[in-house]
Order: structure tokens, then C-alpha cells, then sequence
């Protein structure tokens, strides 16, 4: 079975990503919204992939075909879907998506099935950076360094990606089940996706500070601050989210004589610049004075942040994070089978 790709804007497979490769310089990797991603994958149900992939679809226009007969999770940031030319998303408003600009908005959650020759089609995202694509298929790429999602050429290599581009085939496996599958258009419904697929226009960040910085605020003495910003997003992608400070607040970092290492979620803070917050493709050593480490719930919430929207900072306790999110996203994952609508 084959996929093949017409237009792909910045688009890459990834997989769930990789571990014990940092020794080596090789980010993690992984989903930039990994809750989109993890939904996509839920939505199908029993004809998941064993191991899970995604196309991860940049904010441009996307388009593909199958050569043969699939079921297709389509999950992300708000766009219109379009079957053979035929828009299949329910959650288009009449007026279209630029009406609500102005509005908090919901992302599209779907599974369509596609006979050989369908092609699906995704329109420019009006809000967010990715959408997800997923299918009852095991997808068949080299596995490089523990990973599906590893590039081996360009100017950094590992911390790229793997990058999709317009005409490229995409070999796919079926999985063991056989048989026609029934046509369908599955969605969440309308409860669960303004609960799982939120793109607000303001996004807070919870963090956990390492005290490598000093804030102030001109009608301020000088003193830590449990509330940064608001920051405007100037530049987000897989490597890193870069923000654009506000004009109130001035920011004094500690300079470093060494680098460290980094982690996912890590804000650093250049001594004449303006922070950025690390991605899943991030360099794995970082010499900037280092702000705080964004919570693991929140990872998701840096793939529905796009140039010019808000975000702000909070200090958080952080004790038993990890376990007490854990335990949410399999209570959620459990769940979702609850909400899915024909």
C-alpha cells in the first residue's frame, strides 16, 4: 500500500519518538501535540497502527491519495477537510473560519474512510501550527537511531526531522485484520472536542522555575515574579517557540560560562533577547541562562500556539507532576471511545 503526497507544505513523520539517544547529541523527538496526536491514533479504535505514526501537517495547505482502501483520523488545529473535493468537516462555520478570528476556537477530530484513488485534502489552518494524519496502517520507513522521524542530511542533522515532501510515496503496510471496511465519518462530538481541542486566543504555560534569572518591573523594585508576561509568539516550529517580550517587563538573566544540558519544555532566556521555549527537535545542549521548565501537561499547548497569539507564564508546584499526569492521559485515552459520534 502507498500514500502518495501532492502538497506538503512543512509537514514530517514522526513516531512516539526515541530514548537513550542524548549521550549522543539526538533529541527525543516525538509529536509536537501530543494530545492531538494521541487522540488521532485513539479514533481508530481497533484498527490503530501497533506502532503509532502521524503525518504531522504544518499550517499550509496539505494534500494526499491512497492507492488502496483506508481509514484516514484526521486531528488538529481548526481547517477545512475536503473528501475528493467534497468538504467533509461539519465544524466549518457558513461564513467560514475568518469569522471567528476574534473567538476562541475548536480544532478539527475526524475519521474518514477512503476507497483507492480518494484523495483528502486539508485547507490552510486558520489557527495552531499542527494537524495530524493517521490510518489503519503500519507505516514502513527506516528506523534510524530508534526512530522513524530521524533526518540524516541537512545543516543539523537529527534535530530536523523527517521531512515530507510534495510527490513523495509513502509505503504502508496492512495490518493483520482483513476484510472491507465499512464507510464511515466518525467525529467527537461537540462536548468532548471543546474539551480536548481548544485553540484559545491567550495560552498559559505552567512552569517550574530554576532560578537562573532575575525580573523587573519598571513600577517594580526589583523581586521574583510568580506571572510572566503577556509574550506574543514570534516564530513557533518543532526546534523551538520564540517570543517577543512586553514592553513593561525587563529582564536581567545570569550570564553562563558552560553549557548544560536541555530537556523538552525548557525556557531559556538570552541575556539581550527575548525567551524561547524548546521543542521536541531542540539542540540537546544549550548555553542560555535557563527560566524554568514548562510542566509535561502543558507540552501540548506549544502546538496550538501560533505567530501573534498570547501567552503568559505561571510558577506551579511541580511535586508528583509526572505520576499525577500519567494517570489523567490513560483515564482520558479511556474515555474517548465514549465520545465519538457517526
Amino acid at each position: 500500500m502507498m500514500m502518495i503526497i501532492h502538497e506538503a507544505g512543512i509537514s514530517y513523520l514522526v513516531d512516539v519518538g526515541r530514548v537513550g539517544y542524548l549521550k549522543d547529541g539526538i533529541p527525543e523527538g516525538g509529536p509536537l501535540d501530543d494530545v492531538s496526536a494521541g487522540l488521532a491514533h485513539a479514533l481508530l479504535g481497533s484498527y490503530a497502527p501497533q506502532s503509532p505514526w502521524w503525518l504531522e501537517i504544518g499550517p499550509a495547505a496539505f494534500s494526499l491519495s491512497v492507492e488502496k482502501p483506508c481509514m484516514m483520523a484526521v486531528v488538529g488545529a481548526p481547517r477545512a477537510v475536503f473528501r475528493n473535493q467534497e468538504c467533509v468537516n461539519s465544524a466549518v462555520p457558513a461564513s467560514g473560519f475568518l469569522s471567528q478570528l476574534d473567538q476562541d476556537m475548536t480544532g478539527v477530530a475526524l475519521v474518514l474512510s477512503l476507497d483507492a484513488g480518494d484523495s483528502l485534502s486539508l485547507s490552510a489552518a486558520v489557527r495552531g501550527v499542527v494537524t495530524y494524519l493517521t490510518c489503519d496502517a503500519e507505516v514502513r520507513e527506516t528506523v534510524v537511531l530508534g526512530s522513524q522521524g530521524y533526518c540524516p542530511v541537512g545543516d543539523f542533522p537529527g534535530l530536523a526531522g523527517r521531512r515530507i515532501h510534495k510527490r513523495e510515496r509513502i509505503h504502508l503496510a496492512r495490518s493483520f485484520r482483513s476484510g472491507r471496511r465499512p464507510r464511515v465519518r466518525a467525529h467527537l462530538n461537540a462536548i468532548a472536542a471543546s474539551q480536548f481541542l481548544t485553540y484559545p486566543r491567550k495560552q498559559i504555560l505552567r512552569f517550574s522555575p530554576v532560578g537562573e534569572f532575575v525580573a523587573i518591573r519598571e513600577e517594580q523594585s526589583l523581586q521574583l515574579l510568580d506571572t510572566f508576561g503577556p509574550f506574543s509568539v514570534m516564530q513557533a516550529d518543532r526546534r523551538a517557540l520564540r517570543l517577543r517580550l512586553p514592553a513593561q517587563l525587563r529582564v536581567h538573566s545570569i550570564s553562563r560560562n558552560a553549557s548544560s544540558p536541555t530537556v523538552r519544555g525548557l525556557v531559556q532566556w538570552p541575556a539581550l533577547g527575548a525567551p524561547i521555549l524548546l521543542g521536541p527537535d531542540r539542540q540537546t545542549v544549550g548555553g542560555y541562562a535557563r527560566f524554568g521548565v514548562i510542566r509535561k501537561a502543558d507540552h501540548y499547548k506549544v502546538g496550538r500556539l501560533w505567530p501573534g497569539c498570547s501567552v503568559t507564564f505561571e510558577r506551579c508546584d511541580t511535586a508528583c507532576e509526572t505520576d499525577r499526569f500519567e494517570k489523567a492521559r490513560h483515564a482520558w485515552m479511556t474515555l474517548v471511545k465514549n465520545h465519538i459520534a457517526e
